[in-house]
């Protein structure tokens, strides 16, 4: 499907080669001025919808830079805490970072022995 300015601009293109033979087509002629208005209200619409499309992607890629920046500065204050602090130290909570000793050991693997099907029957 078209998007709204291919559109509007296939009808200024229309409306363009309509004015330009109105004159061998008289009884046209309103109704063209008619249209011609809204070619003028679509083209405009078409273009502020461009600008805050525009305007979209701009915002959305200040926001990708900006969460990136701040991630990267917390993850840097949080390990001055750590280092500042001690990685056990309690108070470290008030920061929303977990005390090394808090943190969960991981529980070891066990392996499971593959389990092989029985042979089949033959008949």
């Amino acid at each position: 499907m078209a998007s709204f300015g291919a559109i509007a601009a296939s009808w200024d293109a229309f409306n363009s080669n309509l004015k330009s033979r109105i004159e061998e087509l008289p009884s046209l002629a309103a109704d063209q001025l008619v249209f011609e208005q809204l070619v003028a209200k679509a083209l405009a619409l078409a273009a502020r919808q461009d600008k805050q499309l525009a305007d979209v992607r701009e915002t959305s890629k200040e926001r990708k830079d900006l969460l990136l920046a701040g991630n990267r500065m917390r993850e840097f204050l949080s390990i001055a805490l750590c280092k500042e602090l001690g990685f056990e130290n309690k108070r470290l909570r008030e920061f929303n970072i977990r005390p090394r000793d808090e943190r969960r050991k991981k529980k070891p693997t066990v392996e499971t022995p593959l389990v092989s099907a029985p042979p089949a029957a033959v008949p």
